[in-house]
């Protein structure tokens, strides 16, 4: 079939990639020069997000419906409403907390239009949810006990949700705006300037030592790639194509390579130095620089990648699996060789990394990165490529369009989302209802800390069932964080748990929305998938309370020693688990064995002296034993 190239769907493809072009565009220049209040940025973000979004989906429709016009007089409406927003601004910021007649009805509209948004892209859930509180917030004198309050007017609640530059226009929709936002426009152009690649074979390269390498191949890859995409579902789509069907091929079962994609690429997200977006979030919800939050996220990451990794060596060797080649060939590949074919890849994250160190805001850094990347990239074709440098450039800027293109597309579902859940967030303040489930969390755990961890974590993964883990995080962070913080926790620690899980949500079932996309790859069955994805990750449950019991992991306030030795601890509590979850040290295991692993890997958790050596000694005798009896004694289990 060929393409199309006229007609309704072709011109309003047009459109939509100028659109997008713009937008990235518009974003690097006013993040990296500020041309007015940040207020004014949240709305040209909405205005942008809001008519890319409904053009698209009118572009879906094969014929033109009723629906389509409906659609086109909320795009022509959103136009004229934003365009107010903007050139009144300074008038509407002096009446703050006044509603007229025509402020209701702008407020009106903008918030069902991101309420439609984010109900056609994510569901029903989150904004049914979001109309819950906004119920709650009017009808609040009707509610007994604790959930009692004097009721919010309807003008008051437009005004909250949108005019008085709050819900629609709230804190998460700034870091949106300035901060998120950019990182998409960097990732994208990064990605589809050959970034894939590069970590593809940096990932072969790590793991062609290991009898589990396409296994192995998956988790480094997931680890390079999920770090900057932030996304499980696109860390899975994009790596696990490659990851899966390798590991089928060598002799994984379906499930088991679904699985390790689904948990690899879950773990992105809390990998430095970038952690996606939620981490840039979680700099403007806390305040906590942006450098002080990788340092801390840094070891748990690492030992997440451990425990996953150590897991799928220990299932090749009790499988037998045999190593096949890899996907990308490339003969007698080197590291010297993957730098000399992307530095110019590679420099644009040292930048990014070096930024951050200096405490430049975040999205200064990814502004800074993508400016170093597209600059590279065409000094590389223009000294590299001599003989056909016409060609390439040509090449290299449809690419660079491309990138520009990609990142609003994948962007403005998200920022639809993000300004709906802020509506939900602003009614939850205003009622202080989130003041009052945070000191009733702390209440039923009767001030025991662990149960409080307990509840903060089941409420993570609740909220992140089926939610793109920053706005499960941010909820989280609204309603659980603040009770661990006065339970006695740091600020950096509460948020960091309650974002782990909010991770970890991406596997969990009945969602599962990370398994769900790779058992689609993997031709495998989804509740199979998700059930090996919990069981493979099963540890990385447990590491959010490691941090909490160890705080040394998170380095902040820690000495040097006790670092070193908290990690050791930590990393030998999770490979007694992921021994024990596998059933296999240099022989099958016995049920007693497996639960002798766990116990060591409990006594280990605790940072007391006398456990940890009681721990070390188990471990000890153990490992000594199993060793000298798989000599000869072969095992079935």
């Amino acid at each position: 079939m060929e393409p199309e190239t006229s007609g309704r769907g072709f011109i309003l493809k047009k459109i939509i990639a100028v659109l997008a072009v713009a937008m990235s565009l518009f974003h690097l220049y006013a993040v990296a020069f500020v041309p007015f209040p940040l207020d004014q940025l949240k709305n040209i973000h909405l205005f942008f997000g809001l008519v890319i979004f409904y053009l698209i989906s009118i572009q879906r429709r094969k014929k033109w419906k009723f629906l389509n016009i409906i659609d086109f007089l909320i795009i022509v409406v959103t136009v004229l409403f934003t365009a107010y927003i903007h050139f009144n601004y300074y008038n509407l910021a002096e009446m703050m907390g006044i509603m007229d007649l025509s402020s209701t009805i702008i407020g009106v509209f903008l918030v069902a239009a991101v309420w439609e948004g984010a109900r056609r892209d994510w569901g029903a859930v989150i904004p049914v949810f979001v109309l819950l509180t906004v119920l709650y917030a009017y009808f609040g004198k009707i509610f007994p006990g604790a959930l009692y309050h004097g009721g919010i007017s309807f003008d008051r609640i437009i005004g909250y949700s949108s005019m008085f530059f709050r819900g629609i226009y709230g804190s998460i929709t700034g870091i949106s705006a300035s901060m998120v936002f950019v990182l998409f426009v960097f990732v994208s152009l990064l990605e589809v300037l050959g970034g894939s690649n590069m970590f593809m074979r940096m990932g072969q390269l790590l793991s062609s030592r290991f009898r589990s390498g396409p296994a192995q191949s998956a988790v480094i890859c997931s680890a390079f790639m999920g770090s900057l995409t932030g996304s499980a579902a696109a860390n899975v789509a994009s790596t696990g194509s490659f990851t899966i069907p390798m590991m089928k091929h060598t002799g994984y079962k379906p499930e088991f390579a679904g699985a390790v994609e689904s948990v690899a690429s879950t773990g992105g997200q809390i990998m430095p130095p970038v952690m996606g977006a939620a981490a840039f979030i979680m700099v403007g919800i806390t305040g906590i620089p942006y450098v002080d939050i990788i340092i801390a996220a840094l070891l748990p990451a690492l030992l997440y990648y451990f425990y996953v990794g150590l897991s799928v060596e220990l299932h090749a060797q009790k499988e037998k699996i045999t190593v096949s080649k890899p996907v990308l060939t490339i003969e007698n590949d080197t590291f010297a060789k993957i730098f000399k074919d992307y530095f110019q890849l590679m420099l644009p994250i040292v930048v990014m990394i070096y930024f951050l160190v200096k405490q430049y805001a975040a999205g200064i850094c990814a502004v800074y990165a993508t400016i170093t990347l597209v600059v590279l990239v065409v000094l590389k074709v223009v000294i590299v490529n001599r003989d056909n440098r016409l060609e390439s450039l040509k090449n290299v800027s449809l690419n660079i369009l491309s990138g520009l293109k990609k990142a609003p597309l994948q962007a403005v579902p998200l920022l639809l989302f993000f300004a709906c859940v802020n509506i939900g967030i602003e009614m939850l303040v205003v009622t202080g209802v989130a003041q009052k489930f945070s000191h009733l969390m702390f209440q039923i755990s009767g001030g025991s800390f662990i149960l409080l961890l307990i509840l903060a974590a089941i409420t993570a993964i609740i909220f992140g069932m089926g939610m793109p883990t920053p706005g499960a995080y941010i909820l989280v962070a609204l309603l659980g964080a603040p009770a661990l913080a006065e339970a006695g926790s740091t600020v950096l620690a509460a948020h960091l748990f309650v974002l782990f899980y909010a991770v970890l949500s991406c596997i969990t079932p009945p969602v599962a929305v990370a398994p769900m996309i790779a058992c689609g790859i993997a031709e495998s069955n989804f509740w199979a998938t998700a059930i090996q994805a919990v069981r493979l990750g099963l540890p990385g449950f447990l590491l959010p309370f490691l941090f909490m019991y160890r705080p040394a992991l998170l380095i902040h306030n820690s000495d040097l020693p006790t670092v070193i030795y908290s990690f050791l601890c930590a990393g030998i509590s999770l490979a007694c688990l992921s021994i024990a979850n596998e059933g296999y040290l240099f022989r099958k295991l016995r049920v007693a064995e497996r639960i002798v692993m766990v116990v060591v890997a409990v006594l280990l958790i605790d940072k007391g002296l006398v456990t940890s050596i009681i721990g070390f000694g188990i471990l000890l005798f153990l490992g000594v034993f199993l060793e000298k009896t798989s000599r000869y004694t072969p095992l079935n289990g």
